[in-house]
């Protein structure tokens, strides 16, 4: 059994869409998941009761105090790894998956198991490319990423405490040494750019891939969609005609496809796309490049 981390504050209309489409890609290729929701502390109410629909093994915490994104995913990787067998995926609350984003999860953990690995990314490597390739990249983006659970044990739950939530600068700066000597490294040294979780991570991948041959791997299209166009790091808004959750739901799911309308209400951030057309065609094969 592997996990699916959900963590989930503010956001019930995005919840309830990416339920629906994690629903829909189970249905077409589904294995053994346990879904943890990790709900933070002043939650949306609306969220606890789409939860209450959803239809396969899940576990919930409800946070007893206000943990924020960075510690609500730290802590929550942490407890997802304990149940895992192999791997972790951080779902989040605000991701589309296509229907072949379990089959493809599947088919890359198993070509790579005699290789051993960091993390497999499902998005924001390439929004278009042959669904049939993984490639090393060591390349991350925290939405639908699979987290190899050896990976985050030796390296990412050390820094899973309050000394690294309470202050990540100096967690970061540490970590950017170890990198120092890295040509490769994505973050020069004693840039504390992206201190949040998945600059933590980005920088452990570079020291594990450059010291220890640890690679990470990535789809060469997306596999899902990231519909957040408002949240903790990104403050977008409806048009003011739209303020109930049903409201907020058909627009939202009358635009997923749409990525000028969602770069439009982020007004920031342009990283919106479509699915690649390939992947509706993708007949399951998968190589290594």
């Amino acid at each position: 059994m592997n996990v699916l981390l959900r963590t989930v504050f503010d956001k019930p209309e995005m919840l309830y869409l990416s339920l629906k489409y994690e629903r829909l890609a189970r249905e077409y290729f589904d294995d053994d998941y346990l879904t943890i929701f990790a709900v933070d502390y002043g939650a949306n109410p609306k969220c606890l009761e789409i939860i209450k629909g959803y239809p396969f093994k899940h576990a919930i915490i409800q946070r007893p105090y206000r943990h924020y994104v960075c510690a609500n995913i730290m802590e929550g990787l942490k407890i997802a790894c304990r149940y895992a067998s192999d791997f972790i995926i951080n779902m989040e609350d605000d991701v589309i998956l296509h229907k072949t984003y379990f089959e493809f999860i599947r088919k890359a953990h198993n070509l790579l198991k005699s290789l051993d690995y960091s993390v497999i990314t499902t998005w924001g490597y390439s929004p278009f490319g042959d669904p049939s390739v993984l490639r090393k990249t060591d390349y991350f983006c925290g939405p639908g990423v699979l987290i190899h659970k050896k990976f985050f044990e030796s390296y990412i739950a050390p820094y899973a405490n309050q000394d690294y939530y309470r202050n990540r600068e100096l967690t970061i700066h540490n970590i950017n040494k170890l990198n120092e000597n890295n040509p490769k490294a994505k973050y020069s040294v004693n840039n504390l750019a992206q201190h949040d979780w998945d600059g933590l991570v980005n920088r452990l991948i570079d020291y594990v891939s450059f010291n220890n041959a640890l690679h990470s791997y990535s789809s060469l299209c997306f596999r899902l969609l990231h519909i957040g166009f408002y949240g903790f790091n990104r403050h977008g808004r409806y048009p003011t005609r739209i303020q109930s959750f049903e409201d907020r739901i058909k627009f939202l799911e009358s635009h997923i496809f749409d990525p000028d309308t969602l770069s439009a209400l982020d007004g920031i951030y342009k990283d919106y796309q479509i699915f690649d057309p390939n992947l509706d065609k993708w007949d399951g094969s998968l190589r290594l490049e």
